[in-house]
């Protein structure tokens, strides 16, 4: 017999071992060790149900907030105000308020309508998706909604958000927010927009394999604001958690979650077992009517095959780890290296450290086994990094996104203040982009939304932060670069831009597809994240305003 194939089958060392000692201690010692590991993949299981609903519930708590920051920073736009202080200027206040309508839904994918209400409760200007209300469309009294009679008793620079309503324009389920336009101290007129309730379903669906888990939003009521497993219609009603389909043991859940309760439970139903960790949606503002409730789910089945797959592998260590402690010296130098590097790999997963992967290589059943396990923990790490890479980056572009381009903001600015040090900002603007995607469709603009990203990567430097800023808008973070520089970088963008052969570019207006820009510079221009994005807005406005096609920095 081949002394090399002997030596290689973990099957002949474990019927050697059989022979010499017997079953008894090695089931026993099999025995276990399973249920350590068992025991250990339920609690990191429970850890993945409780960071995925940490994770989508930061992601709309996050959604409230910008949401809230976003319509206060448009409400502040003169515009508003001077409509009332200067009446001879109605018209001019007007088109611009329209202008913020335009900006308000560039930011905003699932913004379903915004428009800006007098105190009597006439609409001044409404914009639904992209469309401007014609003045003979606009309704004359919207006092008889219920978050406007409850925005008008709020003090300047609050922000209310109301409960989930069906829009009377689009008759599609919305989330209303609205805050009060003072003068003097007295509420003039308000300030509104919509977001429709689907972005929340595609928050679910962007975070969740549905493969293995189940998600959920749930409102006060017991109803269901998104499901990954439920069709919930847009325009119909809001499906009800606990029905007459439901188990019991489901809607005891259902009740410990209306009840504003947060943790781990398990339910039945349909004759499966199921874990559930649920989590209450806390936004950070007083005025917010929701009181929501995230929920992950994985079925118990899922957990136990697992589970079979780590007690067939245990068994194997278990027989291994009694040859090593039975068997002489020389077999146990044989053995003793694969078995105990793969004992201390699984200890290593089972705590979670998905760094410290099984190293063994030998050719036997136990090497196999070992590259299979180290196959689940890639599989484990590629779905992390994903999910990673789906909350900072741009699923368009492939430039980061704009919730991270503010995170990174944050930390430049930080970064240059403890060193004092410069940092500048670029912002980009495609010049006449709606025309293209008039003239060509949206999937047109698509690629040319992938051409000026690319150009954006070819042209900054490896420490540059670029993103896209919303729609048409690009933006680049510059550290450690002051004003000149920066203006040479954005230039050789512009330069980029304007050389680069576009498809059918011919038909935009100068017959060339440009882009205008904007460079702010800390301090100089702004001290905080807040300043230096209103400096280089205005620097972006001042160079389309100049003519586009240009570099503006003050």
């Amino acid at each position: 017999m081949n002394l090399s194939k002997i030596k290689k089958s973990l099957r002949v060392k474990i019927t050697l071992f059989f022979l010499v000692i017997g079953l008894a201690p090695i089931i026993i010692g099999s025995v276990i060790f399973y249920f350590t590991i068992k025991k250990a993949l339920f609690e990191n299981v429970f850890k993945e149900l409780q960071w995925t609903a940490a994770e989508i519930t930061d992601i709309i708590e996050k959604n409230f907030n910008k949401a809230r920051s976003d319509l206060l920073f448009a409400s502040t736009n003169p515009a508003f105000k001077l409509y009332y202080t200067e009446p001879g200027k109605k018209d001019v206040w007007l088109r611009e308020q329209h202008n913020v309508f335009l900006s308000i839904r560039k930011l905003y994918k699932y913004l379903d309508e915004s428009c800006f209400i007098e105190r009597s409760g006439k609409e001044v200007g409404r914009i639904v998706y992209d469309t401007l209300a014609e003045q003979k469309d606009l309704s004359p009294d919207e006092s008889v909604r219920s978050f406007f009679a409850k925005t008008f008793v709020l003090n300047e620079g609050d922000v209310f958000t109301g409960r989930p309503e069906i829009s009377e324009d689009t008759r599609k389920w919305v989330l209303p927010y609205a805050t009060p336009i003072t003068i003097g101290g007295v509420n003039v007129a308000i300030f509104h927009f919509e977001i429709t309730l689907s972005y929340f379903q595609d928050i679910l669906r962007g975070v969740i394999n549905p493969e293995r888990l189940i998600a959920f939003i749930l409102n006060e009521n017991g109803e269901y604001l998104a499901h990954t497993a439920v069709d919930i219609s847009l325009t119909g009603p809001l499906p009800r958690a606990k029905t007459l389909e439901t188990s019991p043991s489901f809607n005891r859940v259902v009740d410990k979650i209306v009840s504003g309760g947060g943790g781990m439970d398990e339910f039945s139903q349909g004759g499966e077992r199921y874990y559930i960790h649920y989590r209450p949606v806390a936004p950070d503002d007083g005025h917010n009517e929701n009181r929501w409730t995230v929920a992950v789910i994985i079925p118990a089945k899922r957990v136990y095959v697992e589970a079979s797959i780590v007690g067939y592998m245990t068994v194997l260590v278990g027989f291994a780890v009694l040859v090593v402690v039975l068997f002489s010296y020389m077999i146990g130098k044989w053995v003793t290296y694969p078995i105990t590097t793969l004992v201390m790999g699984i200890r290593n997963i089972a705590s979670g450290d998905f760094f410290r992967k099984v190293s063994v290589t030998s050719q036997d059943e136990l090497g196999e086994l070992a590259r299979s396990f180290n196959q689940m923990v890639d599989a484990i790490t590629a779905r992390d990094a994903m999910l990673k890479d789906l909350a900072t980056t741009d699923g368009l572009t492939g430039l980061y996104n704009h919730r991270h381009f503010k995170n990174e903001l944050e930390k430049e600015i930080k970064r240059a203040k403890r060193y004092n040090r410069s940092m500048s900002l670029v912002m980009a603007d495609i010049d006449h982009f709606k025309s293209y995607n008039d003239t060509h469709g949206h999937p047109k603009g698509d690629v040319i939304l992938k051409m000026v990203a690319e150009l954006f990567r070819r042209n900054r430097r490896e420490v540059d932060i670029a993103a896209r800023y919303g729609g048409e808008e690009f933006i680049i973070i510059l550290p450690e670069t002051g004003a000149e520089a920066a203006f040479f970088v954005a230039e050789g963008i512009r330069g980029a831009i304007e050389e680069h052969p576009f498809p059918m570019q011919e038909t935009q207006p100068g017959g060339n597809l440009t882009a205008s820009f904007g460079v702010a510079t800390f301090p100089e221009d702004g001290d905080d994240a807040e300043s230096l994005m209103a400096a280089v807005d205005k620097r972006l406005y001042m160079a389309k305003a100049e003519g586009r096609n240009r570099v503006y920095k003050g």
